[in-house]
């Protein structure tokens, strides 16, 4: 079985409009006007953990479970990354950028936070997701842009996972976090893992 990493980007529910248009920012422009279109966000699953995005076509017809191209700097990672898939990167490339897909999204919702996950849909797409290079930066400029109280970098550590966002001033880098435990499935758990995110990183809630 492969390597499926992810990002996930914890925000209060009221900031979805914030992190949801800052994504719309950062990925090819198809998905970006699919984004937008569903704008001011409401759930599609109102009562679920899982409650999606309202108008936005799901993959596969799997709830909640959607997919994205991420337009990312080209930088040697990248390019190495469409090496390994024989790919000729130039047919992926607009206005300077790769688009890097596809990436898969969820979005869980409770009462007081959302959490929205970004995963990877292979190996080499989890080792790109890992590396230092400007799919973090993208990652990061993500969070910030869309008021996210923290990023994580889930690589399958049942323990811990990396804070991408926010990151102390005086560290250049990145830095380990206990992780909660298991899915939420219901809204009170999603606040409830929100919250414990939060606390086990050292951040505010």
């Amino acid at each position: 079985m492969g390597l499926s990493y992810s990002f996930e980007f914890i925000a209060p529910r009221s900031g979805a409009d914030a992190l949801l248009t800052a994504l719309a920012d950062r990925v090819d422009d198809g998905y970006a006007r699919r984004l937008r279109a569903c704008l001011p966000w409401s759930p599609n699953t109102p009562q679920r953990a899982n409650a999606g995005i309202r108008g936005l076509p799901p993959v596969f017809d799997i709830i909640n479970h959607h997919d994205l191209v991420v337009m990312v700097p080209v930088d040697p990672e990248v390019r190495r990354y469409f090496d390994g898939y024989s790919e000729p990167i130039a047919r992926h490339v607009r206005d300077g950028k790769a688009g890097v897909g596809l990436v898969y999204m969820k979005l869980s919702a409770g009462a007081r936070y959302i959490a929205l996950n970004l995963s990877a849909a292979s190996s080499g797409m989890s080792r790109l997701f890992a590396g230092p290079g400007g799919f973090r930066k993208v990652m990061v400029s993500l969070a910030a842009a869309g008021q996210a109280r923290a990023a994580f970098l889930d690589d399958e550590d049942d323990e811990q996972w990396e804070l991408l966002f926010p990151r102390p001033a005086a560290s250049l880098a990145s830095s380990r976090a206990p992780r909660p435990p298991g899915d939420p499935a219901s809204p009170g758990d999603v606040d409830a893992y929100c919250e414990l995110a939060l606390e086990l990183a050292r951040l505010p809630a």
